[in-house]
C-alpha cells in the first residue's frame, strides 16, 4: 500500500536573528507537517517564533534572517532551498498567505478590485475581463455583498471585518493548495472573529486546502484546527490532535495555557491561573528545557538538555523530562 505523504513537512528548522544585542534564535529546530485537508494550528505566546516560521515557508523573512538549517518540503520538494525567483510560482499560486493586519497590507493607492485583478494575472495566463469577474465571485464566495461596487472601493473605505474579508479573497483567489493564516482574527471583535473563522472553516473544506493556523488563542485553535503544535521560546513542545491536546494536555507549559484560560465549567468568581515568571530573553536563551525557568515540576536535567521526545499516542508527543516511559497513562 502506497503512503501518503504530508502536502508540507517542517524538518528541523533552525533560524536566527543578528541584531546590535546578539543573536536571536528566533526557531530552534521545529519539525511538523501538514496532511492534505486539514488544519494544523501553532499556538504560543507573543515571540515564541511562530510566525517566523511560517514567513520561511513563503520566503517573506526579513534580509538580516538568517535560516540556519532545515527543510521545508512541499510535495516534496524542498522550497526553503529555492531562490526566490523559483519560488514565485509557489508564492501566492500554490501556497497563500493570509497576514495578522490587513490593514498594512492591503495598498490604500489602489482600489480593491485591482489587486484582486493583478493577483490573479501574475499567476494566469487569463483576460483582464476572466480575472475581474474572478474576482467579483471571490468576494461574494468571501460573504461581502455588493461585490461589483467592492471592486471599486479602497481599504480604508471599509471596516475591518470586511478588510479581512478581503485579504482571505486574494489569498484565495489562485486556489491555492495551502493557506498559511497568521492570527487572522486578532484585531476583530468576537462576533466578526466568529464568522471568519466559519468563513475559513467552510472554504478549507469546499476548496480541499490544508492551512496552518497561527494563534496565540487555544480558544480560537479550538474552532478550526484538526491537530496542532504548541511552540515556546522557539520549540514545539507538545503536538497532537487539537481534542487530544485540550482533553489530556502532558506538558507543563500546554497545560498552564489550559490553566489560564475561561472555562465553561469553571466556579463563579474562580480566578483564571497565569503563567508565572516572565518569557525567557532569545537572545540569552536558557540551557535545557526552554521552559524551565518557569515550571514548577522543573529538575535539574531540565537545566542541562533539551528532552527527546515522547510518544504518548500514535500522533500526540511531547518534549518533557517528566514524561519518561511508563510516567503517562
Amino acid at each position: 500500500m502506497t503512503e501518503v505523504r504530508p502536502l508540507l513537512e517542517v524538518r528541523d528548522m533552525r533560524i536566527s536573528i543578528p541584531t546590535q544585542r546578539g543573536v536571536v534564535h528566533a526557531v530552534n529546530g521545529i519539525s511538523y507537517q501538514v496532511n492534505r485537508g486539514e488544519v494544523m494550528g501553532i499556538i504560543g505566546e507573543s515571540g515564541s517564533g511562530k510566525s517566523v516560521s511560517s514567513y520561511a515557508v513563503m520566503h517573506l523573512m526579513k534580509k538580516n534572517f538568517r535560516v540556519d538549517g532545515g527543510q521545508v518540503l512541499f510535495d516534496g520538494e524542498d522550497i526553503l532551498a529555492l531562490s526566490d525567483e523559483k519560488m514565485q510560482p509557489y508564492r501566492g499560486g500554490r501556497i497563500s498567505m493570509i497576514f495578522q493586519d490587513p490593514l498594512s497590507c492591503l495598498d490604500p493607492v489602489y482600489t480593491i478590485g485591482r489587486q484582486l485583478t493583478e493577483t490573479v494575472l501574475a499567476h494566469e495566463k487569463v483576460t483582464k475581463e476572466a480575472a475581474e469577474q474572478r474576482a467579483v465571485n471571490m468576494l461574494k464566495a468571501v460573504g461581502l455583498r455588493d461585490a461589483e461596487q467592492m471592486m471599486n472601493r479602497y481599504s480604508f473605505e471599509i471596516s475591518g471585518g470586511m478588510r479581512q474579508r478581503v485579504m482571505i479573497a486574494i489569498a484565495l483567489i489562485c486556489d491555492p493548495e495551502l493557506l498559511i493564516a497568521d492570527e487572522p482574527t486578532t484585531a476583530l471583535d468576537v462576533t466578526v472573529q466568529d464568522q471568519i473563522l466559519r468563513l475559513l472553516r467552510t472554504l478549507v473544506r469546499e476548496k480541499h486546502m490544508s492551512m496552518v493556523f497561527i494563534t496565540h488563542n487555544f480558544s480560537v485553535a479550538a474552532q478550526i484546527c484538526d491537530s496542532v503544535s504548541v511552540m515556546y521560546g522557539g520549540y514545539i513542545l507538545e503536538q497532537g490532535p487539537i481534542r487530544q491536546i485540550f482533553s489530556d494536555p502532558v506538558h507543563p507549559y500546554t497545560q498552564a495555557i489550559l490553566r489560564a484560560m475561561p472555562r465553561m465549567e469553571a466556579e463563579p468568581g474562580e480566578r483564571l491561573m497565569p503563567i508565572e515568571g516572565e518569557p525567557i530573553d532569545p537572545i540569552h536563551m536558557p540551557a535545557g528545557c526552554p521552559f524551565h525557568p518557569r515550571c514548577a515540576h522543573a529538575m535539574e536535567i531540565c537545566r542541562q538538555s533539551f528532552p527527546d521526545m515522547t510518544e504518548i499516542t500514535e500522533q500526540h508527543r511531547a518534549y518533557c523530562h517528566l514524561l519518561k516511559e511508563g510516567d503517562h497513562e
